[in-house]
């Protein structure tokens, strides 16, 4: 809901900002951009992996962008048409997938899931990874593991550890390493 009054009134006054809980209400009066920016960026109670790095709050408490992240790409996406940007990105499934391969055994929940956890052999199409600043290098030295394990021919990693995790979707592109590595990668294979 508050990306859709950021997406459709996004210098207005935020009527949704004084109606939640005051432990979740931003420090000051703000727009509804103002308030989509707040928790997507400044808010305390943001997690890391959904935030991003989109601008400021200014004096009035409208939303600034001067970062890599336009907070109306994170607007649009967000505030539908459905699914809304979290639904497709990150499914309940794949939460289940990750909690059951957390282990990286062979778990009564992986073997629910239907989870293979030991096919890295098998494995043989070249890989792109991308790594955001999230977790601090393990993305690539986890995939260079898997590649050590199988049979993938080639593997091409790239980074940016200034994105957050969700920069990596919203960037405007001439901010956005993923949009400027993955297409040479895409034309490789």
């Amino acid at each position: 809901m508050i990306a859709w009054y950021a997406q459709r009134a996004p210098h207005h006054p935020s009527v949704l900002a004084a109606r939640l809980p005051e432990h979740l209400r931003p420090p000051r009066p703000v727009t509804n951009a103002g308030l989509l920016g707040w928790f997507m960026q400044e808010s305390p109670h943001t997690h890391a992996a959904l935030s991003v790095r989109s601008g400021h709050l200014d004096a009035a408490g409208d939303w600034v962008d001067d970062n890599m992240t336009p907070l109306h790409r994170v607007a649009e996406a967000q505030a539908g048409p459905e699914p809304a940007g979290f639904e497709w990105y990150w499914p309940q499934r794949l939460s289940l997938d990750l909690e059951a391969v957390d282990a990286y055994a062979d778990t009564e929940s992986a073997r629910i899931l239907g989870l293979r956890l030991r096919h890295a052999r098998d494995v043989d199409v070249p890989l792109y990874v991308f790594e955001t600043g999230l977790d601090k290098g393990t993305q690539s030295a986890a995939a260079r593991r898997v590649v050590a394990n199988s049979r993938i021919p080639r593997a091409t990693y790239a980074a940016d550890p200034t994105m957050t995790h969700l920069d990596a979707l919203f960037a405007a592109p001439a901010r956005n390493e993923l949009v400027r590595t993955l297409p040479a990668f895409l034309r490789s294979t």
